[in-house]
């Protein structure tokens, strides 16, 4: 098994951090894509505030995946969690996750998956997460 690695990200991984953001969107299929000025503020507050922990996975020197956790929440947020798509379904994120927990020391994790991510819902009911509630949204077009 190839060495699993957990660094915290800094201003310098922003290009690759966006690209990987990118990919996470489009695989969740999400449904509100922020503009670029919004993404961009997002990620600056990612990155340059203590209550959130960006983490990239390294294996053996390569970037897998990363991982924005929203430390001050009780448990823990996990806001994002991506693996690149080539080292998906080998066990990799399993390892990445259960080695996130252990790095952020905690023992409760919450996290929101997209009603329509039924890999997602399967991949998180894996590791034993529980449904707990549902988000709703309303939506009215309007008519001009």
């Amino acid at each position: 098994m190839r060495k699993l690695n957990i660094q915290k990200a800094k201003n310098k991984d922003l290009p690759l951090l966006l690209e990987m953001n990118q990919q996470l969107m489009q695989d969740e299929k999400y449904d509100r894509p922020p503009s670029q000025p919004e993404l961009l503020k997002r990620w600056d507050s990612f990155l340059s505030q203590d209550k959130f922990g960006v983490f990239l996975f390294k294996e053996s020197q390569e970037i897998v995946g990363y991982a924005v956790v929203h430390l001050e929440d009780s448990p823990p947020y996990l806001r994002h969690f991506f693996i690149h798509r080539d080292h998906r379904r080998k066990g990799l994120g399993t390892r990445c996750f259960w080695a996130l927990l252990d790095h952020i020391k905690t023992e409760t994790i919450d996290l929101d998956v997209m009603t329509w991510n039924t890999r997602g819902q399967a991949f998180w009911k894996s590791l034993g997460f529980k449904e707990r509630c549902r988000m709703m949204n309303l939506q009215i077009d309007s008519k001009d």
